[in-house]
């Protein structure tokens, strides 16, 4: 078989993608990158001819009997393989899915996955088919849809799908597998050279005595024509003819005229007689009015593949506190280990009691090799740790907190997992530093007090000497009287004078306090 060259483009569904949507399980389980389309000699795909697709396919750990993945083909192809099935690589009694092809529109491939795939990890293989290939187009490529995404898949020889080929123009046998487990053969003769005949007998026998037996179980036998192109097919009357009781033989005789434009074709199928196996041939022989013709056809798987899975392991932990602190952590204080495995590496945790609980792991592929590491121990009041120490059968301690294990199928690695708590020592009191002594205060100078000022003796006030006024006899002016006069008749400017006496008295008597305060 032939693979076509492979020119993958993975591109957004538009409205045509999503009409194709499937409903499966995983509808990503295929491969885009790996999808084929194949024919036996490598050359083009040809309308009414067939072609192989193939593919790769993977569900996630965990995925069980009943549950479903496939694709969709693209509208140019049409169901030609029915049903296949996917062998266990390692046992191939042993079904992993079983696969159909619906008939109607763009053909969909749906596999079944089996009881077989349960508990294993990695479960994948291979899968391919054969379909009829129903119209011709001039694309290099033609779409398949996977997990609602269009699928751009090379066609093989030069690229797209030519038309029907051309009929032979000699009479020509051939033969081939059909669906359903039959097999089809076709006799066909050009009237251009049965021109002059009145009749023409086709006769055939299914030779058994080389190769694998075969009969006829439906007694029929169509008789048409068509133009050299292969188009303007035609049913063709007044032919007489039937099989024998044993299905193994037949003659038909097809009356004259005969167009000499068309090519005249005897179709009829067979189906083998005992249990069929690829690589089993079978021959027929036929006349065409004494032209013998021999074609011997193989028989050949119209759908396969396979699966495989791992057989998984699993390891649990199970911790024990010794110590002379041990008392002091509670059974149910927990510890959280982590385990790491793979390239890019993968991490998960277990998390497990001071109790002695045995906690189990995921199941892994077997053959994983898988790194335990302890994250830091809990807190605990008093207690001081230790590296952890690792044990069981197939565990290597690592000498500093981390454990390797290999997983065996079907295996439970069981690993002890010890902490020695320690009593915390008690820390030594520190001696308080002394206290520096302060520095004496320097008494301040005294300072000397202020001597007392003595008082001034305060000034005696001046009495005003108040001159009276004098007489009018004494002035000489003229003659008066000499007696006082009157308060109407006393002088104003006396009066003044006294006054001003007064007040200087007053004003020395204030400058002579001020002095004495200064002193």
């Amino acid at each position: 078989m032939v693979i076509a060259a492979l020119a993958v483009t993975v591109t957004a569904v538009g409205g045509a993608g999503a009409a194709h949507a499937m409903d499966v399980t995983y509808p990503g389980a295929i491969d885009p990158g790996s999808i084929t389309v194949s024919t036996d000699n490598g050359d083009n795909a040809y309308n009414t001819g067939r072609v192989d697709v193939g593919a790769s396919w993977s569900v996630p750990d965990g995925a069980v009997g009943g549950e479903t993945f496939g694709m969709t083909l693209p509208p140019e192809f049409k169901q030609w393989t029915a049903s296949f099935t996917l062998p266990m690589r390692d046992n191939p009694d042993v079904t992993a899915a079983n696969c159909s092809i619906s008939d109607a529109g763009s053909p969909i491939v749906v596999c079944t996955l089996t009881d077989a795939v349960n508990g294993l990890t990695n479960v994948g293989g291979s899968l391919w088919a054969t379909v009829s290939v129903d119209q011709s187009t001039t694309q290099e490529t033609v779409e398949f849809v996977v997990n609602d995404e269009v699928v751009l898949v090379d066609l093989p020889g030069e690229g797209g799908i030519i038309g029907v080929p051309s009929m032979p123009m000699t009479p020509s046998k051939v033969g081939w597998q059909s669906t359903e487990g039959r097999l089809g053969w076709q006799v066909t003769f050009p009237g251009s050279e049965f021109a002059e005949s009145e009749t023409v007998t086709v006769s055939d026998v299914l030779t058994t005595d080389v190769g694998q037996p075969h009969h006829n179980v439906d007694q029929r036998i169509s008789v048409t024509t068509v133009l050299p192109d292969n188009t303007q097919h035609r049913n063709v009357t007044g032919w007489s003819g039937a099989w024998n009781a044993e299905g193994t033989s037949f003659d038909v005789v097809i009356p004259g005229p005969f167009d000499t434009s068309r090519v005249y074709v005897v179709r009829y199928y067979t189906v083998p007689t005992e249990t069929v196996y690829a690589g089993d041939q079978f021959l027929n022989s036929a006349s065409v009015n004494g032209i013998t013709m021999n074609h011997m056809t193989t028989w050949v798987a119209t759908g396969g593949g396979d699966g495989s899975g791992a057989r998984p392991g699993t390891f649990s932990i199970a911790k024990t506190v010794v110590g002379d602190a041990h008392e002091l952590v509670a059974p149910e204080t927990m510890f959280t280990v982590e385990y790491s495995y793979g390239d890019p590496v993968t991490t998960g945790v277990v998390e497990v009691s001071a109790d002695g609980t045995a906690v189990g792991s995921p199941r892994l592929p077997a053959g994983t090799t898988v790194t335990l590491r302890e994250l830091a121990a809990p807190a605990v009041d008093g207690v001081e740790w230790s590296t952890p120490a690792y044990g069981g059968d197939g565990v290597t301690d690592n000498g500093d907190g981390t454990a390797t294990i290999v997983l065996g199928a079907d295996v439970d690695i069981a690993i002890s997992l010890t902490n020695t708590a320690d009593v915390t020592p008690e820390e030594p009191v520190e001696p308080e530093e002394p206290v520096e002594p302060e520095e004496p205060v320097e008494p301040e100078e005294p300072v000397e007090p202020v001597e007392p000022v003595e008082p001034v003796e305060p000034v005696e006030p001046v009495e005003p000497v108040i001159e009276l006024p004098l007489t009018p006899g004494d002035t000489g002016a003229g003659t008066g009287s000499a007696l006082a006069r009157t308060g109407e008749d006393t002088d104003f400017a006396g009066t003044a004078v006294a006054a001003a006496l007064l007040l200087l008295g007053g004003a020395a008597l204030m400058v002579a306090r001020r002095r004495s305060q200064r002193v």
